[in-house]
């Protein structure tokens, strides 16, 4: 499964650790599990969201 998938999965079946963790391998997609499916902040899809994005550290 792949961070879409899983994205994809947790929006029609709920949140989970296991799609979550999948998600957060990507940027994008923590974001958008953060925004859509958690609908809060966590940390762990922070610290992903903030990993290798233009938001993020590597830009500052």
């Amino acid at each position: 499964m792949n961070p879409r998938e899983a994205f994809e999965k947790a929006l029609v079946e709920g949140p989970s650790d296991f799609t979550r963790e999948i998600a957060c391998q990507d940027p994008r997609w923590a974001y958008k599990y953060a925004r859509d499916v958690d609908q809060a902040p966590r940390d762990d899809t922070r610290a992903a969201a903030w990993n290798n994005n233009k938001w993020g550290k590597e830009s500052l």
